[in-house]
């Protein structure tokens, strides 16, 4: 009986459409809502789904005069499924943590803080919008916070858009140009195949021309005792040449390899490898080519714009980070996209081997236009291991097709900005979901994690973590 009398004095609508004004106001609209007795739900039940708005008859003006909302009548059941509408602010912090966690706060709901857990850092966040969308003040929001914590940040800035974002409100180390770190092809500290793998990635070399890279580069970082291997595996490739002393040759040009370090000296070095190949009466076109296609891919790196970003052997690790501040690595200096790639990878390796030897504390790295090293196996070995060692990542990207399903597991949090394209490819983000995300004005956010419903915030730097 009282349903039925509640059902003659209230009206139901269901959600056509709204825009960009109407999320302005969306705390307003929800306080509104409430203070007249109405409320808004979205039930699904047996694959269908309904969006109503219900409130008395006498306040139906406030649906019907609300900019930007656009609504249909239901006469008593809304058969239609409705758009979902964005969760409004509660009354308690959406994202909480024990109050044993640090954490700081990401953003505003409303006048309701949005809190970040330091476990949530571990678990990696990705941050997704369009350009203009405000995804990159949010990653410098988690750079300029995580310090208090105790976490040292390193941010690998493809743009040079942080220094002017994060300067006014948090101590930061800029390395650019001539004070980028060397980052070295090998290292005594990280096993070849990881090094190797990322060069072998963004150069697109061929199994053939990974072994003979992995050869030389072998050589610098093997024990002495085991150089006489690498030695006959080389021997063997160039065999049936004409030089009866190749294995004493062969010693002396990669003991001067290793003496110079440079990857004019690595060129050389393959150059003399081809050289000393083509000399056989088996060697074919077709081989001449592999060769000469890995030269070409190491001239590449070795050319006078880049040689100063590599060495061929580091033996430190990366002393140039200073702890529990903001790192911000400049590379918008660095034109070619192929070998800004190779040097995010190979910071990002020693960045990780830095975390699971223990030679740096707590650590957080953001990265820029994360979608350009996201099938790599390098990103993806990282975003596994890396929580063990308190190392997370932050990928900022301007479209959610940025990890392959592998490692989509590995990511707790996605802050979702204002999108263009309805792509579901990530964590199969809801198509409601979506919908919402295209009509994001600049700098409010859909916060989604596993155990949470969506939290629409706002996220500004200049407030206090």
């Amino acid at each position: 009986m009282l349903s039925m009398l509640r059902r003659l004095f209230e009206k139901t609508y269901t959600v056509k459409s709204y825009d960009n004004i109407f999320l302005e106001n969306l705390e307003a609209f929800y306080n509104a809502l409430h203070s007249t007795g109405g409320y808004y739900t979205y039930k699904c039940r047996r694959g269908r789904c309904r969006s109503e708005i219900k409130l008395t008859k006498r306040d139906t003006g406030l649906v019907l005069e609300t900019p930007g909302l656009y609504i249909s009548n239901c006469r008593f059941i809304c058969r239609g499924d409705g758009l979902l509408l964005p969760p409004p602010p509660t009354e308690e912090a959406p994202i909480q943590y024990s109050s044993g966690e640090k954490g700081f706060v990401i953003g505003y709901a409303g006048n309701t803080p949005v809190y970040i857990g330091e476990e949530y850092l571990w678990r990696h966040i990705a941050i997704i919008g369009s350009t203009g969308s405000g995804k990159t003040h949010t990653a410098a929001r988690i750079a300029k916070c995580a310090p208090a914590l105790g976490v040292t940040v390193v941010v690998l800035d493809w743009h040079g858009e942080y220094p002017s974002i994060i300067s006014n409100y948090a101590e930061t180390k800029i390395l650019a140009g001539s004070k980028l770190p060397r980052v070295g092809l090998s290292y005594e500290a990280i096993p070849l195949d990881l090094s190797l793998s990322a060069i072998e990635s963004v150069l697109g070399l061929s199994q053939f021309q990974a072994t003979i890279l992995g050869l030389v580069l072998g050589y610098l970082v093997e024990d002495h005792e085991n150089r006489g291997d690498i030695l006959g595996a080389l021997e063997e490739i160039l065999a049936g040449t004409a030089s009866s002393y190749k294995q004493s040759r062969l010693k002396t040009v990669l003991d001067k390899l290793e003496k110079k370090n440079t990857v004019e000296a690595l060129l050389r070095t393959i150059a003399f490898l081809y050289s000393e190949r083509s000399l056989s009466p088996s060697f074919t076109r077709s081989e001449a080519e592999v060769w000469l296609a890995l030269i070409r891919r190491i001239g590449i790196i070795a050319s006078s714009s880049y040689s100063d970003l590599f060495i061929v052997k580091r033996r430190t690790l990366l002393d140039e980070v200073e702890e529990n501040k903001i790192n911000i690595f400049i590379l918008s200096t660095i034109q070619s996209p192929r070998i800004k790639k190779l040097y995010t990878l190979l910071i990002l390796q020693l960045l990780y081997t830095l975390a699971y030897t223990s030679a740096i504390g707590p650590l957080v790295v953001v990265i820029e236009e994360a979608h350009n090293i996201a099938n790599t196996d390098t990103l993806q070995h990282i975003l596994a291991e890396a929580r063990k060692y308190k190392l997370g990542l932050a990928l900022v990207s301007h479209t959610t097709q940025i990890l392959p399903s592998l490692a989509q597991s590995n990511i707790n949090t996605i802050i979702l900005h204002r999108i263009s394209e309805a792509d579901q490819s990530l964590y199969n983000i809801p198509r409601e979901t979506i919908e919402i995300a295209k009509k994001l004005p600049p700098g409010k956010t859909l916060l989604l994690t596993p155990t949470n419903q969506p939290v629409l915030a706002e996220i500004k730097i200049e407030n206090p973590c």
